[in-house]
């Protein structure tokens, strides 16, 4: 049998490594299995997300999580983590649930409570990020399935290239994402043939969420106006891009404007500020953009969803405000491993 191997992630100044450390090699005790501990520094909020860090510490088996109630979450960054077993609040994650994992079993998982800090380090002063409330984490969960039908997650390295080059303004070249990637011409070919839905005009990419052709949501990134396919792309790939991103579309209820100012962290601003997002509780991967994008868009306000909404789909869409959207699309992001 191959060895395990435990990572545990950390920040500078954590008082909790030896910890972690510790239960780690109690579990390999305990569990009679072989595995290797690896400590890992995360070093910046950048660093965080792309490592889609919890809070330190973070204890992973295999690079799964121990904790049974992390998959919930999408609160990644720089932050002190507190573990609850039910009973009682600790800083590292309990030797069983580390064992479970070693031995590929499932810990318990223990019942939710609320938020706390442990006042021990500078991150403790940090307010936590949000988690997706559960009607957030219904819609994400209708939605990761038929998305990575089409956006398997192992094509998102080339994926994110693709994002970052289509905001330059110009159509894209396998050969130019092969020079981005570090890969071959023919790696990106094998890649890309995986994504049915990437729009082509003699042989170069104008479209995947951030498309070059004029849509219904106008998207401006240093200055170049640009389009996007879905209200829901242009509130995560500002996420991606690194970049504050103007958004402008108009209400199809109202015929009125909605203009929103993106950050990497947020909704900065949103005229008017009832903004809100209808989501498309179902999609199919046969044909996202008609299934999920034609519903998913920007009105002025939610009843506007309502009178907008034909009597048979309204039971189909949800609403969301625009700054609940954003962390949405935000978690859409994080399951492609696009951010």
């Amino acid at each position: 049998m191959r060895s395990k191997r435990i990572e545990i992630l950390f920040f500078a100044g954590c008082p909790h490594i030896e910890l972690a450390t510790a239960r780690a090699r109690e579990a390999i005790e305990a569990s009679n299995v072989s595995a290797d501990i690896a400590l890992l520094e995360v070093t910046d909020s950048a660093d965080a997300i792309a490592r889609r860090f919890l809070g330190s510490p973070s204890v992973r088996v295999d690079g799964t999580d121990v904790d049974p109630s992390a998959w919930e979450r999408s609160d990644f960054g720089l932050q002190c983590r507190v573990y609850s077993t039910g009973e009682r609040l600790d800083g590292a994650p309990p030797s069983a649930w580390i064992a479970a994992a070693l031995q590929d079993r499932v810990a318990v998982a223990p019942q939710p409570s609320a938020p706390q800090h442990h006042g021990c380090c500078a991150a403790s002063a940090a307010p936590p990020a949000p988690r997706l409330s559960t009607h957030l984490r219904s819609i994400l969960d209708a939605l990761v399935e038929p998305l990575l039908n089409v956006f398997p997650l192992e094509t998102a390295p080339v994926m994110v290239a693709l994002f970052r080059q289509l905001a330059r303004g110009a159509p894209v070249a396998h050969a130019e994402l092969a020079l981005s990637t570090g890969g071959t011409v023919g790696e990106i070919d094998d890649a890309l043939a995986k994504v049915p839905v990437l729009d082509y005009v003699d042989g170069r990419i104008v479209g995947a969420a951030l498309t070059l052709r004029e849509t219904p949501y106008a998207f401006e990134v240093e200055g170049r106006r640009l389009y996007t396919w879905c209200a829901l792309d242009a509130l995560f790939l500002p996420v991606i891009l690194g970049r504050r991103c103007r958004v402008s579309s108009s209400c199809p209820a109202t015929g009125q404007s909605v203009r929103l100012d993106v950050s990497p962290d947020g909704v900065v601003e949103a005229a008017p500020a009832t903004a809100a997002l209808s989501a498309p509780l179902a999609a199919s991967p046969d044909d996202l953009r008609a299934s999920f994008c034609r519903y998913a868009r920007f009105f002025t306000s939610p009843a506007a969803v309502e009178r907008w909404a034909p009597g048979d789909d309204a039971g189909s869409l949800a609403v969301v405000d625009v700054h609940e959207a954003f962390q949405l699309a935000k978690a859409v992001a994080s399951a492609l491993r696009w951010a």
